[in-house]
């Protein structure tokens, strides 16, 4: 049997059968998460959507999403039922909006809400060190102008696992109280020669 980090058991030749479908799987070294995640991550990695624009300056920081796993999932994904996910002013690094995905969609939590309590107004773990990662290697692809990091919290530090350069930005809006669609990313898609059209009723707005 094979043991599953949110405490269920898998028979080898179930898992077996499962992996044999998919054309290629990768077995890694096994991270640890930061230790002060324990509480309510478990065993569970947490990561930070760290996404970058990158121009003619240079990179620059656009947004940063935390997304925390409920002990109970193995995977950060905020459609797991119970997974939160804060949004990080990326001026101070502290958390601004914590919304926890449900069975019949989403909800923003307050103060008055555990969760609330927790994660408002701090600062997720090692976040200057994984800025500070992203921000060196996303100048190893200037090819890509939007760059979106999956960075691991883990307690050996950060960690990249990832760099997505056509990142969804659905996780960017939600609970954010602002769009995407913002001056420095619309400056960013005119160097680029990209038109949107229709963009405001494309993005929500009036």
């Amino acid at each position: 049997m094979l043991k599953l980090i949110n405490g269920e058991e898998l028979p080898i030749a179930d898992f077996a059968k499962e992996a044999a479908v998919r054309r290629s799987y990768l077995f890694q070294e096994k991270m640890v998460p930061h230790a002060s995640l324990a509480d309510i991550s478990g065993a569970s990695l947490s990561t930070m959507r760290v996404v970058v624009l990158y121009g003619k300056q240079g990179p620059e920081l656009f947004r940063v999403v935390w997304k925390i796993p409920n002990k109970r999932n193995m995977a950060d994904n905020f459609w797991r039922p119970g997974n939160v996910v804060a949004h990080v002013d990326q001026h101070t690094g502290k958390v601004y909006t914590v919304i926890q995905s449900a069975t019949a969609g989403f909800e923003e939590v307050g103060a008055d809400n555990p969760l609330g309590q927790r994660f408002l107004n701090t600062e997720p773990p090692l976040y200057r060190e994984a800025i500070d990662l992203v921000m060196a290697a996303s100048r190893v692809f200037p090819m890509f102008g939007y760059q979106a990091w999956d960075i691991a919290l883990t307690n050996n530090g950060p960690l990249a696992l990832e760099m997505n350069h056509n990142g969804d930005v659905e996780l960017l809006q939600v609970g954010a109280r602002e769009g995407i669609l913002d001056a420095r990313f619309q400056e960013l898609l005119d160097s680029k020669g990209v038109t949107l059209k229709n963009a405001k009723k494309r993005i929500g707005g009036n």
